[in-house]
Order: structure tokens, then sequence, then C-alpha cells
């Protein structure tokens, strides 16, 4: 069990699994899996998406003019989503990582605490 803002790990969670949506194509895989290592709890979600190429993963979490994509379907992305849920894991005192290639997908893993670590 993970101790964090519910509320706030649950807008995470949905942003994320909700971009693997929009950047995996009809009939792609998403996966969802958790486990424990020692005082933290992970979180796994990893599509078969498009994924991301080097410089895209070093935008994902600033401001920048140049940070919008596109879905499989058209849908436009302005990257907000992932700036807010980076926001929110952090002040969980946990960390979100990011694993991709472009053309094979992604895997964003959300670590925290599984005890008060104040």
């Amino acid at each position: 069990m993970a101790y964090c803002d519910k509320e706030q790990i649950d807008i995470v969670i949905r942003n994320i699994i909700n971009n693997s949506i929009k950047f995996t194509k009809p009939g792609g895989d998403i996966k969802l899996s958790s486990q424990t290592e020692g005082s933290k709890v992970k979180i796994i979600i990893t599509d078969n998406g498009i994924g991301m190429s080097r410089e895209q993963m070093s935008k994902l979490f600033i401001i920048a003019n140049d940070n919008s994509t596109f879905g499989t379907k058209g849908e436009k992305g302005t990257g907000l989503g992932l700036m807010l849920s980076y926001g929110f894991v952090l002040e969980n005192k946990g960390t979100l990582e990011v694993e991709s290639e472009q053309g094979k997908g992604a895997t964003f893993t959300i670590i925290l605490p599984s005890k008060n670590e104040s």
C-alpha cells in the first residue's frame, strides 16, 4: 500500500492511461501493474504505442511552446496533464520515471513511499 494522497495519484494514473490510449493505435496493448520494492511502491503503465524521441522525453515536464503532439487519431496533446501529474507525484514524495523509444511505446513508472517518510 502506498502512502499518498489517493485523489492526486488517481488523477496521475488516469492521465497516464489516457495518454497511453491517445498514443496507442487501435488493437494495441496497455498494461498496468504494481510492485513493492523495499519501502517503495511502483505503479507501472506500459503501452506499445508510437513512443517518444529523446528530445520529446527531455521536454515532458517543462513548459515549452513546442510541446504539442498529436495522438494516433489526430488528437492534440499539450503536455499540461503530464506536468500536473509530475507535480502531484513530487508532492507525494515520489518520482515519475519515463522510458520510451519511437515506434516501440512508453513505460511510465510512478514510485511512491509505502510508509510516511516525513
